[in-house]
């Protein structure tokens, strides 16, 4: 039984597992007839096409070797032909012996079901008192007449009314693109050659802003710190993350571009690179020097904030890479670090020493190392950030000054970049599917949440992987953020609404967490954002499988149930009035039928009604209505049965008239209990799917133990049959 709304329901039928027989030759022979006769009908065709080939050259007086081959192979046709006739005239035959075998096993089938049911319930119920009852229960049908007035349908309370406030909601956009840097040319990532050089300069744009700070200071000899070397143990940064610190440096320094960075990997006599990165800005001493000393904290489009990481890429190289000293230089100075032992303990340690040197119009950082890991880290950088030629930030779906978002195709990787930096989703670089997101500066480390605290953004040294969480979380900052408008929301939603869809899955978590909390919190006050969507667009409430896909296949599309927050209709809206059906006049075998039904409830009630229904529930009321009619719902002209539940009770239910007039006993009386079951949920709920299964469980107990409710069943089901099948058709 088709599904139409929460209430509406598939048939059980109780004789479902029922045996029968089940004859396959017919159906096999019958294939097998089709199969010989279109072999028949080539070999004929083959036979006539040899046939005229041969006369031809016969006619013509040139026999050959090939000619003798054709003649030779149209009789063997002919001889093949002559035996596939005989054998479809054999199995016709033995088709037709099946079918009379057929007929005549359906008779045994039905001489042994009464011999058993003879056999089984003779001692308690004789065949001459079913017989007794079979014809009492036709008299009381007869006489009886329905205890309600079927053409008057008890008044419900509406599931909730369709019409939303859509009062100051926006047009949903029909489309949404940029042609931001539309003339943008793509940079690749330079490609590292184990124990070949390399050289690549980004080029320069106007887009970098080189600042120059110039400071006198005291030369340093080396001069031990108190961070000693096993302390990069303690810190598990592999050679993205140092590459990516390093380059950050660089990208900061160019005001939030690496444009104009050059970068160098030279093999040396030793077998070891030099690595020298170079940079347009000059800084002071101390901010290579010093923890915590540092400009990037208070500018929220900076990559880096407390200025550690340059420190401890410095660390991690000399420990983990081979690397014997560090050179970082810029303006008149140069500092160099290195291990050096303690004078406290007979450890080794960080150090650094000071230089005065030559003016230089710039900055870089120069080391030596064997990893080449390390130097294929450095290349793929390049476009972990944002510059002029990432491809990331070409034509953007939608951008503003705090964000942007790009589309991509549904199973190509995607990035998020907060404050210009790729960060990785799932331990992946490339983490996002189908979409890649750009942030423009770090969002706060805190925000209020419900009179406390919750973290937006753990700005530590690490930079943790992202997941599903904390992208939800940057969705809720975002649609709070006063510098996104309700037409930009309105905007970045339409731009994935690849994901609104309820099938997307567990592989989209990260995207969907993302869009859910955008969906739901700028629904909030102040926003308040209302879209007005098409009308064929439906946010998901409380449904059936079954109910869904009927929607789909009539152009509905099925959103998450997010978007009723911003004025989607949902699906209990659409079908909240599908139990204004037209009721319809009963004939006398429709009539009872329903009286027939009526009884069997009767009849279990003392099983139903100690856990399950009221009396009068059980004394249920059934009303006939033609799903097929023209004022019918267009969604809801698959039902065939339909709950009227007002208040967690059952009033009784809707039944389609060709289902009520050609339909079994056992499938109506299983479709009467699964629409009374649904006092407590819709076929979707768990509590609705566990209190059918208790009714049917009392159900089949009490036909397991009691003969006379399976006498009764039974008889009721004769008088049921006897009434046959009404074919009077309805408008």
């Amino acid at each position: 039984m088709k599904v139409a709304s929460i209430g509406v329901s598939q048939s059980y039928n109780i004789n479902k597992y029922a045996t029968k027989p089940a004859f396959s030759a017919k159906e096999e022979n019958v294939d097998e007839n089709k199969m010989d006769k279109k072999k028949v009908c080539g070999l004929m065709a083959a036979a006539a096409v040899s046939a005229a080939i041969i006369g031809g050259a016969i006619a013509e007086h040139r026999v050959s070797g090939t000619m003798r081959r054709l003649r030779s192979a149209a009789d063997s046709a002919q001889r093949e032909l002559s035996g596939l006739t005989d054998n479809l005239s054999t199995k016709t035959k033995e088709n037709e012996a099946l079918q009379k075998e057929l007929q005549i096993a359906k008779k045994s089938a039905q001489e042994n079901n009464e011999k058993f049911l003879d056999l089984f319930e003779g001692d308690i119920n004789p065949k001459e008192a079913r017989e007794g009852l079979i014809n009492k229960l036709k008299q009381e049908v007869d006489e009886s007449s329905l205890d309600y007035n079927y053409m008057e349908v008890p008044a419900t309370t509406k599931v909730q009314n369709a019409e939303r406030d859509l009062t100051d909601a926006i047009m949903l956009p029909e489309n949404v693109s940029t042609i931001n840097r539309i003339n943008m040319q793509e940079i690749t990532t330079p490609q590292f050659h184990m124990g070949e050089d390399l050289h690549f300069e980004l080029p320069m744009t106007n887009e970098v802003k080189i600042t120059k700070e110039s400071k006198d200071f005291k030369p340093v000899a080396q001069k031990a710190t108190e961070v000693s070397a096993d302390y990069a143990d303690d810190i598990s940064w592999n050679s993205d993350k140092i590459a990516r610190d390093l380059m950050q440096n660089f990208y900061d320094g160019h005001g939030q571009t690496l444009d104009g960075v050059k970068m160098s990997f030279v093999k040396g006599q030793n077998g070891k690179y030099k690595v020298r990165i170079e940079g347009k800005t000059t800084f002071s001493p101390a901010k290579a020097i010093l923890i915590g000393k540092s400009s990037k904290r208070d500018n929220a489009k900076a990559a880096g904030h407390y200025g550690e990481g340059l420190k401890i890429s410095v660390l991690k190289l000399l420990k983990d890479y081979g690397t014997e000293n560090v050179q970082i230089a810029s303006d008149n100075w140069k500092t160099t670090w290195k291990f050096m032992t303690s004078e406290v303990e007979d450890e080794k340690v960080l150090s650094y020493s000071l230089d005065k040197t030559e003016k230089l119009d710039g900055n870089y950082i120069e080391f030596e190392t064997k990893d080449e890991g390390l130097l294929q880290s450095l290349c793929k950088s390049v476009n972990r950030f944002y510059h002029s030629g990432n491809n990331d930030f070409k034509c953007p779906d939608f951008e503003n000054d705090l964000m942007g978002i790009k589309i991509l195709n549904p199973n190509e990787k995607g990035s998020i970049y907060i404050a210009g930096q790729k960060f990785e989703v799932d331990n992946d670089y490339e983490g996002l599917k189908g979409l890649s997101i750009f942030i423009k500066e770090k969002p706060p480390e805190k925000m209020e949440y419900f009179g406390g605290e919750k973290t937006v953004f753990d700005q530590s040294r690490d930079r943790i992987s992202l997941n599903a969480d904390n992208l939800g979380t940057l969705g809720e900052w975002l649609a709070k953020d006063s510098r996104l408008s309700n037409d930009d929301l309105a905007k970045i939603i339409k731009s994935m609404e690849r994901y609104w869809s309820i099938h997307v899955k567990e592989n989209n978590k990260n995207e969907v967490a993302l869009l859910e909390n955008l969906v739901n919190y700028s629904s909030y006050y102040p926003k308040g954002l209302k879209i007005k969507f098409p009308d064929n667009y439906l946010a998901y409430s409380n449904a059936s499988e079954e109910l869904v896909y009927d929607l789909e296949n009539k152009g509905y599309k099925i959103c998450k149930g997010d978007f009723a927050r911003l004025g989607m209709p949902t699906i209990k809206d659409v079908i909240g009035n599908s139990r204004d059906h037209k009721p319809l006049e009963l004939n006398d075998i429709e009539k009872k039928k329903i009286v027939i039904i009526k009884k069997a409830l009767e009849k279990l009630s003392p099983r139903l009604m100690a856990e399950h229904f009221t009396p009068e529930e059980l004394n249920t009321k059934i009303y006939m209505f033609n799903r097929n009619a023209e004022n019918e719902s267009k969604i809801t002209n698959d039902a065939l049965a339909e709950a009227i539940i007002d208040g967690g009770k059952s009033k009784g239910f809707w039944i389609d008239k060709n289902y009520l007039d050609t339909s079994s006993f056992a499938n109506i009386l299983g479709t009467t209990l699964h629409e009374m079951s649904h006092k407590v949920g819709g076929d979707e709920s768990s509590v609705f799917s566990y209190k059918l299964t208790d009714v049917l469980k009392d159900v089949i107990d009490e036909f397991t133990n009691s003969p006379q409710t399976r006498t009764y069943m039974n008889s009721l089901q004769n008088v049921w049959n006897d009434l046959g099948v009404n074919t009077e058709k309805v408008a």
